[in-house]
């Protein structure tokens, strides 16, 4: 979708998934894209969260 510019809705129908999902993939991508260093310091803060049970998480995210 970066590269090519489709539309989300279609791709969200072809992969099966929702369009503010895919949405936020693709934002959090052109994100990593813009400014690597910083998307690299978000991945390992979400690597952190994944050990955590689901009620731990969701108060880590606050």
């Amino acid at each position: 979708m970066i590269d090519t510019g489709r539309p989300f809705a279609p791709v969200a129908r072809e992969l099966g998934l929702g369009e503010q999902l895919l949405g936020r993939w693709v934002a959090r991508e052109r994100a990593r894209l813009e400014a690597p260093e910083v998307s690299a310091a978000a991945e390992a803060g979400d690597s952190e969260l994944e050990g955590l049970a689901p009620r731990e998480r969701a108060v880590a995210d606050g």
